[in-house]
């Protein structure tokens, strides 16, 4: 089988939760602490419908998509895919405004790249969870997982890609 490129509509639905925090009037920033003395969440859900495709070969499946700007990375084209014998490990880059190679592998720390216009520098991505029922046809693809900056946590966040083919 040679590579098929099919239309398809993507819904993304992204949550994410990190400490709350604020400036104080130095610039720095001031993580909230609750009444028992714990850093405050703060989440943040974003839903979003855009048309992209759905690659298939015979060993690999790929989505394709651009960024918005309701994402903030207007400009940016996202590609996650997988090798369809080990649809538990996925592979996130992004391309243009933003640039970032992320691996996600249920229960595995990855260290991986995130380039912006300002600096490049390196984050860990540590996947809590992998649902990948992803086909030639369309599904869903759920990722839990953290992102840690220096070692700190610093966000934890849920995305559920799901796609349907366009006929």
């Amino acid at each position: 089988m040679k590579s098929v490129t099919k239309k398809a509509m993507i819904r993304l639905t992204s949550i994410h939760s990190g400490m709350a925090s604020e400036t104080d009037e130095d610039g720095n920033i001031q993580v909230k602490i609750g009444e028992d003395g714990e850093p405050e969440p703060e989440s943040e859900r974003l839903d979003m419908d855009t048309e992209g495709v759905l690659r298939i070969s015979d060993d690999r499946i790929e989505i394709e998509y651009f960024e918005t700007e309701l994402t903030g990375m207007e400009g940016a084209c996202t590609s996650v895919s997988f090798e369809r014998n080990d649809p538990g490990l996925i592979t996130m880059l992004r391309t243009g405004s933003v640039e970032t190679a992320l691996v996600f592998e249920e229960g595995k720390r990855n260290n991986c790249a995130y380039n912006t216009d300002v600096m490049a520098f390196e984050i860990c991505v540590r996947t809590w969870d992998v649902r990948n029922d992803m086909t030639e046809n369309g599904g869903e693809i759920e990722l839990d997982y953290s992102l840690e900056f220096r070692g700190a946590s610093t966000e934890h966040t849920k995305i559920m890609i799901s796609v349907s083919v366009i006929e």
